[in-house]
């Protein structure tokens, strides 16, 4: 880790005389600063707010805060750029909406200020309007299309217009998903493109991975794909594929990892994990012990939720063979090495409200799982914050702390890229502008546990 000089910002050298105090909203004061844009820590630094927008970063000797700023002091602390979930599950119309504002409250309560939905329903729209606009408290919304799967998009005819029909609608992204065709798989890849609007999800058996990667898939979620991809001469085992190729992980052939995963980096494709989806179903604890983990949140969430999770677990459980568990999991972790080692790009993600994810503290965990599965501190830092920003083209906009990006923070106790499970000991949120302390966090968790 690089410690930057006091008198070093962004590559620019300021001058104590030259900086006059300026009006702001907030200023964190004292503070260590991971910019992310580069494994560094900027100490003893100011962070001015105006807005929804970091108006200024800096040594603190170089600037004066001017009168009325709310001061927040940073001394002992670590500021980061918020965490962005990509892989998040967003309400349908369906919800009551108590449980829609839970759901957007555990978000920003664990430092999560971006989610990505990858299930789109119009209801979508209004959520994201009402969080914009400071009637909802929430992280900002990329909202994905319905899913373009075998049932919806049965023919290329259809899916090429569904397409144009969620481009219309405003939709950030198509989700693709599992029983497209080869053909439907194409004409959707084909419009996508003249429309100019990414798309990412689950591989189609009949499509596979290679096909989806030429084919410009943006993000592959869950690592689809992969294992049946790497499938060696003598081919699978005459058994069905499984969870995500569970029942053929043991035959795959680990000579084809690395040029697979720089295929995949050549053509600027994006993986999000959901570690912490596979870590929950693979492991040997119980669903008690996993409903009884406080790092999993289950206390938060609607009790129905967490009995039908116990319930799924249990089910799969039952027909799971435990060697090939085992083999899934150290399998992942190679395959995650080998991506980050051949450039390719890896995002934060969850895969929350489901089986045992709670939003904002399965991206938390997640964050966890990824380091266990041994990706560094900041390779994982990176792809929860500048990561996204990247893929999203948004590198101007958010995911790093700098000046003219969105006032996405996370204030924290002790350093992440030192621990990655110091993300939990936050001191506050900043989401859009507007603090959370960590005594209003916790006053409200308070009021939603069960």
């Amino acid at each position: 880790m690089r410690i930057v000089p006091l008198a070093t910002i962004f590559g620019a050298t300021l001058i104590a005389s030259e900086v006059q105090a300026q009006s702001s909203d907030y200023a964190f004061e004292n503070v260590t600063v991971l910019p992310m844009d580069s494994e560094r820590v900027l100490t003893r630094q100011t962070v001015l707010i105006s807005g929804d927008r970091i108006l200024f970063v800096g040594p603190s000797s170089s600037i004066e805060v001017a009168d009325g700023t709310t001061r927040i002091d940073g001394s002992g602390k670590y500021l980061m750029p918020g965490l962005a979930e990509m892989h998040g599950h967003l309400p349908s119309g369906q919800w009551p909406a108590a449980l829609v504002d839970r759901l957007l409250f555990l978000n920003i309560a664990n430092g999560v200020t971006t989610v990505r939905g990858m299930q789109g329903n119009p209801a979508q729209f209004l959520i994201r309007s009402q969080i914009a606009s400071g009637e909802r408290i929430g992280p900002r919304l990329i909202l994905g299309s319905p899913a373009l799967s075998g049932n919806s998009a049965s023919n290329p005819s259809i899916g090429a217009d569904l397409v144009r029909r969620y481009h219309e609608a405003g939709y950030d992204l198509l989700k693709v998903h599992e029983g497209l065709s080869a053909a439907s798989f194409d004409s959707i890849a084909a419009v996508a493109g003249e429309l100019e609007i990414p798309f990412g999800g689950h591989i189609a058996d009949a499509v596979g991975l290679g096909h989806s990667i030429d084919g410009g898939i943006g993000t592959v979620e869950h690592l689809d794909g992969f294992i049946e991809e790497l499938q060696g001469e003598n081919g699978p085992p005459n058994v069905p594929a499984g969870f995500f190729g569970l029942n053929w992980a043991g035959t795959v052939d680990y000579d084809k990892i690395r040029p697979l995963a720089a295929r995949l980096a050549a053509a600027d494709g994006w993986v999000t994990p959901t570690q912490t989806l596979f870590v929950n179903f693979l492991s040997d604890k119980t669903p008690a012990q996993l409903r009884a983990d406080p790092r999993l949140g289950t206390a938060f969430w609607p009790n129905n939720f967490v009995d039908q999770w116990s319930n799924q677990i249990s089910n799969f459980r039952s027909g799971m063979d435990p060697v090939n568990a085992s083999t899934m999991l150290e399998l992942r972790a190679i395959i995650l090495e080998a991506i980050v080692s051949e450039g390719g790009g890896i995002l934060l993600g969850a895969d929350a409200p489901q089986i045992f994810n709670v939003p904002g503290f399965a991206t938390v965990y997640e964050a966890e799982n990824l380091v266990a599965a041994g990706l560094s501190e900041y390779d994982v830092l990176t792809a929860g914050t500048r990561g996204p920003a990247i893929y999203l083209g948004e590198e101007e906009g958010f995911g790093t702390v700098a000046p003219r990006m969105r006032a996405d923070l996370i204030l924290l106790n002790s350093n992440p890229l030192e621990n990655i499970t110091n993300l939990r000991d936050r001191a506050g949120v900043m989401a859009a502008g507007r603090w959370f302390p960590i005594e209003e966090i916790e006053t409200r968790l308070a009021q939603l546990s069960q």
